[in-house]
């Protein structure tokens, strides 16, 4: 028999579940941000990189930006 994730996201139409807390906080914060708080935008510091321009583009995950960079 499978067990049914404890965790799950409340964002309407969404209802996905999640093993773990830590895993449920990292989706409502790439998914649905606006939502449960102010965003947070990571940018580039290379002059020149699509994702350095302030208000143009963006990453959301910090440690997606650690990847790009």
């Amino acid at each position: 028999m499978k067990h049914s994730p404890p965790f799950i996201c409340e964002a309407e139409a969404c209802g996905k579940a999640f093993r773990y807390r830590k895993d449920l906080d990292r989706h409502r914060k790439t998914k649905h941000l606006e939502l449960f708080q102010e965003p947070v935008i990571y940018h580039s510091p290379y002059e020149g990189c699509k994702f350095s321009l302030v208000g143009v583009a963006g990453i959301s995950r910090g440690d997606n930006l650690n990847r790009h960079i």
